[in-house]
């Protein structure tokens, strides 16, 4: 009962952000920037290019 009532608070919170500041809700969570999807990518190639050569 505890957590569904929560829930609700969080739920009501978040209806009581999103009228009064809109754009708020949206910048919470950041994206990836570009720059930290290529370090992930290439670290990612990295391992994929060690892995091969370990396998010939």
């Amino acid at each position: 009962i505890r957590n569904v009532a929560a829930c609700l608070i969080l739920l009501n919170a978040r209806e009581v952000g999103k009228s009064t500041h809109p754009p708020s809700h949206l910048k919470v969570k950041k994206p990836p920037s570009a720059a930290d999807i290529d370090k992930n990518s290439s670290k990612e190639s990295a391992k994929l290019s060690v892995g091969s050569e370990d396998i010939t």
